[in-house]
């Protein structure tokens, strides 16, 4: 699989608290003029999307936005001084408590690892935002975020033991294999493995371009295309 050290899939099977504290290790680290991407989805429903960024002066503010609420806009002055682990503190606490207040979070929380799922991105100054209508011509292959989860209905226990998965994949995959497709959907960051069940597409994607797991491109329904550093 490709390294893409920009991109974490928090794992599903982690829970809530230790979603938390990957968050804080993550706004801890942020430098310079640095951005967090944070998505989070529940079942199949994109929950919320937040925004972590770092000004050129030291000001950090976070912007949450979610379906059906108020955008949530918080800002940290960077104050000469400021106490930076506090201050990665507070902001990953309100990242937190933004996305428990939502009405879709789980009442028990305890829930989540079986139906969240969460996804942070670095976005550094110079990151590219969007791959030019040209360049897609450069992806061997595309599919929306609809035929991802359909595939990946196939790649579960029974499926897999029966043949199917196979089938399916040379039928709508010629050339490809169940496992290449799965190792490029974990380097992008979108594989939200559900235990014993069938893993699903996180939510929100609205098209996949993709070579292989080094060379891929995710456009969000939101507009927003993250991609590999090799696209």
């Amino acid at each position: 699989m490709s390294e893409q050290p920009d991109i974490m899939k928090i794992p599903t099977t982690a829970t809530w608290s230790d979603v938390a504290s990957r968050i804080l290790g993550r706004v801890d680290a942020l430098t310079g003029s640095d951005a967090l991407h944070l998505r989070f989805g529940i079942d199949e429903t994109e929950l919320t999307q937040v925004r972590v960024e770092r000004a050129d002066d030291g000001a950090v503010t976070m912007t949450g936005e979610a379906p059906g609420a108020m955008p949530v806009v918080l800002t940290w002055p960077g104050d000469a001084g400021v106490d930076e682990a506090g201050r990665a503190s507070l902001i990953a606490r309100a990242v937190v408590t933004h996305v428990e207040s939502l009405a879709a979070f789980p009442d028990d929380d305890r829930e989540w690892p079986m139906r969240g799922a969460a996804r942070v991105e670095l976005v550094t100054a110079e990151k590219r935002t969007a791959p030019q209508d040209a360049r897609r011509h450069d992806f061997a292959d595309h599919r929306t975020g609809a035929e991802i989860d359909a595939f990946l209905h196939y790649v579960s226990l029974i499926p897999l033991r029966r043949g199917l998965t196979d089938a399916y994949v040379e039928q709508h995959y010629p050339g490809r294999t169940w496992h290449g497709l799965v190792l490029i959907l974990q380097a992008a960051g979108i594989f939200v493995g559900r235990g014993p069940n069938s893993p699903r597409c996180f939510p929100g994607v609205a098209t996949v371009w993709f070579t292989d797991a080094m060379k891929w491109a995710v456009e969000w329904e939101d507009g927003w295309v993250s991609m590999s550093t090799l696209a």
